[in-house]
């Protein structure tokens, strides 16, 4: 436990290392101590850029959430910064380290990528096997294999891509399932934006082209793909539905907000669309806020995590959401509590 700070804190001194043995690199090169024996002074120089930083870097970041795939980019700056700083004359051992040591990063770099890849595939593999939610199985797979932030970022943009192209599949939602989308106007809303993105996309296509045609290519492509982002988060609230499992109640918002309540820890079920102070403790299930109406409130008796896009969390105590058929699930959430152990519902 007394070594846990130190940890927690080991990000933090590898930046800073990094950041203090480059500027203290530049001020000896920019020193007279440096022309003064220019072969040796470069020679050292090289290593510490392509050698001694990054292995003292790779220490400082082991065993914390930093990924080890940061080694890389840190060998390459120190490589086009020995470029830059090193006299052209003096050079030979960065030479040597471009024909070999180069090489053998990007095996090692690539080796590493392949293995979280296969790591989440598997992982992946094992939890679709049991039947669970795309996205819930996704995500931890993701998270088990991948740095916190990649895996978010990786997360949210395959569930786009599923949700807005493959997952075409209808049905209808079981008994222990309700809507909350069919009665909101955020598939509008959503929907509106798409239709602005395509046309706004249109006319910049068409004003950048003549200055240049590949810049406005790669505008249009980035709208386009922007456009896709929306439509898929529009697909997925139907996809994935707000359910009440046992003394489990999942509520989701598509892939752009949920979290997972003991009904033990839900106070009160208010059905009103009233307006609550602000507070810290007190948000909307829905990431577009105040321009969804909400008709049911939760009253939690503690803070619970909702997570949002791109692996942002929120600390909440009051959660306000719309449900189509608010009545059914205050009484479902109201049975759950009065009940204690109750069997999941079916069709």
């Amino acid at each position: 436990m007394t070594h846990q700070p130190a940890v927690n804190h080991r990000p933090y001194f590898a930046f800073g290392f990094v950041i203090t043995a480059f500027a203290t690199i530049v001020w000896l090169v920019k020193s007279p101590v440096f022309h003064q024996n220019p072969s040796a002074l470069s020679a050292a120089i090289t290593v510490d850029l392509l050698l001694t930083v990054p292995l003292i870097y790779a220490w400082l970041i082991h065993k914390t959430r930093v990924s080890k795939l940061t080694v890389a980019p840190l060998v390459m700056a120190g490589m086009f910064s020995a470029s830059y700083l090193v006299p052209a004359g003096h050079q030979q051992w960065l030479h040597l380290f471009k024909l070999f040591g180069f090489p053998l990063m990007e095996i090692a770099s690539l080796t590493l990528v392949l293995r979280k890849f296969m790591a989440v595939r598997r992982r992946f593999g094992q939890g679709r096997a049991a039947g669970g939610d795309f996205f819930d199985v996704l995500k931890n797979a993701c998270y088990a294999a991948l740095p916190r932030t990649l895996a978010a970022a990786l997360t949210s943009e395959i569930s786009v891509i599923y949700y807005g192209i493959f997952n075409w599949k209808s049905g209808k939602p079981a008994r222990n399932q309700f809507t909350y989308h069919q009665n909101s106007g955020t598939p509008a809303l959503l929907g509106c934006l798409i239709f602005l993105i395509l046309i706004e996309s249109a006319a910049m296509h068409l004003l950048v082209a003549r200055w240049n045609h590949t810049a406005a290519w790669i505008l249009s492509g980035l709208s386009v793909y922007t456009a896709l982002q929306f439509f898929g988060y529009a697909r997925s609230l139907s996809k994935r539905l707000i359910s009440i499992n046992g003394e489990q109640l999942q509520l989701r918002y598509g892939i752009m907000a949920q979290t997972h309540i003991h009904t033990q820890h839900i106070g009160r079920v208010e059905q009103s669309g009233r307006d609550l102070p602000a507070d810290a403790g007190t948000r909307k299930l829905s990431p577009l806020g105040q321009l969804e109406a909400h008709n049911i409130i939760l009253h939690l008796n503690r803070d619970h995590v909702l997570h949002g896009l791109f692996g942002k969390r929120y600390r909440v105590r009051t959660l306000l959401l719309h449900v189509d058929d608010p009545a059914r699930f205050k009484a479902e959430l109201d049975l759950t509590n009065n009940t204690g152990t109750k069997t999941p519902l079916t069709n």
